[in-house]
């Protein structure tokens, strides 16, 4: 199963997103940490101007919110706070629009050419 968990511009406040805009650095340090899960089986992170799209891929279907609580408490780990409210924000995509996700990907990849 693929998830998508994802803050943009049209649902998020700025403030919100200034949190999620992880530098390089971060950014490993964040995937290496979902990784290391034993829930999850790969991670993506895209970062652009105006979103931030995490992706996980995993083998166990039946822990969806376990697997949100996992990837939210390890961009807090890096963030440093925790964020109050935040899934109010999040735009969460599960397994039904997997085919969707791949669409996506292209399409973010061809914004930032």
């Amino acid at each position: 199963m693929i998830l998508l968990l994802s803050l943009s511009f049209r649902n998020t406040p700025q403030k919100i997103r200034e949190y999620f805009a992880f530098g390089n650095e971060d950014k490993k340090r964040l995937l290496k940490s979902l990784c290391s899960e034993e829930l999850i089986d790969e991670a993506a992170v895209l970062i652009t101007c105006n979103r931030t799209e995490i992706y996980v891929s995993t083998g166990n279907d039946r822990s969806t919110s376990s697997i949100i609580n996992i990837i939210l408490e390890k961009c807090e780990e890096i963030i440093g706070i925790n964020i109050e409210n935040i899934r109010d924000y999040l735009l969460f995509l599960p397994e039904r629009v997997q085919y969707l996700i791949c669409i996506r990907l292209v399409q973010v990849w061809i914004q930032c050419l």
